[in-house]
């Protein structure tokens, strides 16, 4: 159920049953001694804010093999987290907003070939995440340099962190409002033939942004 064990700052380790198919919002929300927990194959649900502030937990985290969404701030915050196993998802179609906001020693990311929406800010907060890939065999997205695109290359969905250099390809046609907004690592943007439109704000505050080639 919905925050379930939420506040009990006193736990250590959880074992979840192996037909467990949902975690309830909030259900280990600031249970900030709770070490990284083994998730159940058959689970297919991990609900808002499941182990929001859970800054105990360490290393990779293994996702199941039938897992269809990780909803919003489901790891929030989990601050000591250095990578998410995306391998086993063959279901996985939806990441929501500020998914893994906060997770700052994330290093390296691959999302799977069966993920079809990913949620405003779903990364916001990773600032040490250097590689953000997809699966080649994904039908809905394309990344390159941290960006991530439409699979026709036509419009840019998101920009992940630590960006420093980006060479937007060929097909683009628009940069949508405060796309790279306040990216202060961002020193170099290469522009496409393609391009028609840049909207406002798209570059506000990139204080470092130094070239920009058409």
């Amino acid at each position: 159920p919905s925050k379930a064990f939420k506040d009990h700052k006193e736990l250590t380790q959880v074992s979840f049953p192996k037909n467990l198919k949902t975690i309830g919002d909030a259900a280990f929300a600031n249970c900030t001694a709770l070490e990284r927990p083994e998730l159940p194959e058959n689970l297919k649900t991990i609900g808002r804010n499941v182990f929001f502030n859970c800054q105990n937990m360490q290393g990779t985290i293994a996702l199941p093999k039938n897992l269809k969404v990780i909803e919003g701030y489901a790891f929030a915050g989990c601050n000591k987290i250095n990578g998410f196993d995306f391998s086993a998802c063959i279901d996985l179609a939806k990441i929501e907003e500020n998914a893994f906001y906060g997770c700052s020693s994330l290093t390296a990311m691959k999302l799977p070939a069966s993920l079809a929406e990913i949620g405003e800010d779903a990364f916001k907060g990773c600032t040490n995440l250097g590689t953000l890939t997809i699966n080649a065999g994904n039908a809905s997205f394309y990344a390159q340099d941290n960006v991530v695109y439409d699979k026709a290359k036509t419009k840019i969905l998101f920009v992940g962190p630590n960006i420093s250099i980006v060479n937007i390809p060929e097909g683009v046609t628009e940069i949508s409002r405060s796309r790279f907004y306040e990216r202060k690592d961002l020193t170099q943007i290469t522009f496409p033939r393609t391009l028609k439109k840049i909207s406002e704000t798209v570059f506000q505050n990139c204080t470092a942004l130094s070239r920009v080639q058409f």
